[in-house]
């Protein structure tokens, strides 16, 4: 591992589905990750960190498996998070650029979303379907905006 003082440039490898941004980059750290039989996504654009791959993947049963070597930069991790959810299954939408949010499946069958904002400015989001707050039980219908903080981080189920 090697710390960052700096973003890092990365690129898209060879032939790579991830489509990275121009100025896709690494934050914070370098793994030196070994590749044996994994696919390549992204590298470092570095004279010594070069000699490692970024993104790794490899495909397992219907899925895939990815290995990321570093704090990946804003852009570099929306264009990971696009390929590695390639169909959308949350319903939200067009969120603001602070906003993120995380779907998945509860054992009961319930879709669990965790809603963050990640600035300084408050912020708002509509509910895809009717939800209820984990934290206060309340019910928010299809539609409603639902109001986040600055910093925040909201946790709904379906209704």
């Amino acid at each position: 591992m090697g710390n960052l003082p700096a973003e890092l440039p990365l690129r898209a490898a060879p032939g790579s589905p991830l489509a990275l941004p121009e100025g896709g980059t690494a934050t914070h750290g370098v793994d030196g990750l070994t590749v044996v039989d994994a696919e390549v996504l992204a590298e470092y654009e570095h004279p010594h960190f070069g000699r490692w791959p970024a993104i790794t993947t490899r495909r397992h049963g219907a899925g895939h498996v990815t290995c990321v070597g570093t704090v990946p930069g804003r852009g570099t991790a929306r264009a990971l998070a696009e390929w590695l959810s390639s169909a959308p299954s949350s319903g939200w939408g067009t969120l603001p650029a602070s906003v993120t949010v995380t779907t998945g499946n509860c054992p009961d069958g319930r879709r669990a979303h965790v809603v963050h904002d990640w600035s300084w400015q408050e912020a708002a989001v509509r509910a895809p379907g009717d939800l209820t707050d984990v934290l206060d039980g309340s019910v928010i219908p299809v539609g409603t905006s639902v109001g986040l903080g600055a910093w925040d981080v909201r946790v709904f189920v379906t209704s």
